[in-house]
């Protein structure tokens, strides 16, 4: 099946019978908004169509994929706000995260898992940690996490947008997008942006407010 990603580790690990969990998260680039981790344990290693890679999803596929999931997988989930990111830097947020991710799903899982997958982050765990490039397309467990950190956090800038409707995050989600770098320019921050991120994009910012004259259109 097309860009679905391999379960060879998923294989190796349940013949060895050892839990295996993958760990992903969602949100690490963005201007506003948490970073949102999953750590998940698949109950099979048959394969679904829909779990890969979460960008390669649209957002029906996404919320299909989540429902299997649900009924599949065991897994938890870590919210770090922006706040928090502010206060130590977006890689160590990922970090604690990630490491808040497993232990919760320790906390709820019938078996700790002794092996964890996890896309290109070192985590200081107390079990066997394989970091994997491009982890969603190599190993299905990171695609099942990657999948659960992005419909949950999708629903949470989707409920923010209601409260600060001006910076349209429903749609782009906090990502550094055009339309987000317009809002910016007209309205300044909201309270969930994250200021340190602001900082280092501000010479970008200042280069679309440039060059871009379709952020001065009505």
């Amino acid at each position: 099946m097309k860009n679905t990603p391999n379960n060879h580790f998923e294989k190796q690990t349940s013949l060895n019978n050892t839990i295996l969990c993958g760990i992903d998260e969602v949100g690490r680039g963005c201007l506003a908004g948490p970073v949102v981790t999953a750590a998940a344990i698949l109950k099979s290693t048959r394969k679904n169509s829909l779990i890969k890679d979460s960008k390669l999803l649209n957002e029906t596929q996404l919320e299909k994929a989540y429902s299997w999931l649900i009924k599949n997988s065991t897994f938890a989930v870590s919210i770090i706000d922006h706040r928090r990111i502010d206060q130590h830097n977006i890689y160590q947020a990922t970090q604690i995260s990630m490491c808040r991710a497993y232990y919760q799903l320790c906390a709820v899982a019938p078996v700790a898992p002794k092996v964890v997958l996890v896309d290109a982050v070192k985590l200081p765990l107390n079990c066997q940690v394989i970091s994997l490039y491009k982890g969603e397309k190599e190993s299905i467990s990171i695609a099942a996490a990657s999948i659960i950190a992005k419909v949950t956090r999708d629903r949470i800038m989707k409920r923010l947008s209601k409260s600060f409707p001006l910076y349209s995050l429903h749609e782009h989600k906090g990502y550094a997008t055009k339309i987000h770098y317009k809002a910016l320019f007209a309205q300044g921050s909201s309270p969930m942006h994250r200021m340190s991120f602001l900082k280092n994009y501000q010479q970008a910012l200042l280069k679309q407010i440039n060059t871009q004259i379709e952020l001065f259109e009505p």
